[in-house]
């Protein structure tokens, strides 16, 4: 399938394990990382256009191995442009959101550009950015 660029004002979602903090595995890689084509795996929230935070979470979370998502997990959701831009900054790569659907994952998108020596120092900021995110949110997988 074909990638095309998604717009900065969107959001992508990521879940992160309850063993697992969020901030630290938000920029861990997950899929097949071959160069050139270097990209975090997320997924794009409005390409379910429903207005609603949740109901595009509970879209997401419908296209997960139910064996993969704990009670306890989260999703962490972050504004495209405000991190494009600091990893941007922290890489000094042309960063871009990308929809790139899968089989079984139609919402499925990475974050790329980055160069695969960038990962350690991503993980290094992980912290950092997502307090610097003005517009990070994190919902829990399963009940409050």
């Amino acid at each position: 399938m074909s990638s095309y660029e998604i717009p900065r004002d969107h959001h992508l979602a990521r879940y992160c394990a309850p063993t697992k903090s969020p901030d630290k595995s938000l920029f861990m890689p997950r899929t097949e990382t071959n160069p050139p084509d270097v990209c975090l795996s997320w997924n794009w929230l409005e390409l379910f256009d429903q207005g609603e935070r949740q109901q595009e979470l509970d879209m997401i979370r419908d296209t997960f191995d139910k064996r993969t998502l704990k009670p306890d997990g989260k999703f962490v959701v972050f504004r495209i442009g405000e991190v494009v831009d600091i990893m941007a900054d922290a890489t000094g790569c042309e960063i871009t959101a990308r929809f790139k659907p899968v089989v079984g994952n139609v919402s499925h998108a990475g974050l790329c550009g980055y160069d695969l020596s960038d990962q350690s120092l991503l993980a290094d900021m992980a912290d950092e950015i997502a307090e610097s995110v003005s517009d990070s949110h994190v919902f829990r997988v399963g009940p409050d």
